[in-house]
């Protein structure tokens, strides 16, 4: 349990803002890519230990987020492998809503977790799963 939130909030203003920077960036190499990704982590743990704690707003808690789902189209045996553009139908997305809370959930239990870089420079967003919905 957190018993001083300033401290979680603080470091939590710095990840986001070096996430912010990222946008920009337009090198990226394994580091980079690991440094990312060790950042959104922490950055949802953060989350998820100032709501649990109740030092988060109701309304944060309980805001939904935007995401677009693709489904599982791979074998079940590749699902404890890299992840493979082939495993998903990228052209059958499903947008849904989720919590902050859910989308914490799912960063934090990644089973595949890879940002997209469409023109190998520019970063647009993530794809990523979780343990629990890597198949559905």
């Amino acid at each position: 349990m957190i018993s001083v939130s300033s401290y979680w909030k603080d470091d939590l203003l710095k990840i986001a803002g070096r996430l912010e920077r990222r946008l920009i960036q337009c090198r990226w190499g394994e580091k980079n890519i690991y440094t990312l990704e060790t950042e959104i982590f922490l950055g949802f743990y953060a989350i998820r230990k100032l709501v649990e704690s109740n030092k988060i707003s109701d309304s944060l808690k309980t805001k939904s987020i935007d995401i677009k789902e693709f489904p599982y189209q791979g074998h079940p045996e590749s699902i404890i492998t890299h992840f493979k553009e082939s495993d998903y139908d990228f052209s059958r997305a499903k947008a849904s809503r989720i919590t902050v809370t859910q989308l914490c959930n799912q960063f934090i239990h990644s089973h595949h977790f890879l940002p997209f870089l469409p023109n190998g420079k520019n970063l647009i967003g993530f794809f990523f799963c979780s343990d629990h919905k890597r198949t559905s």
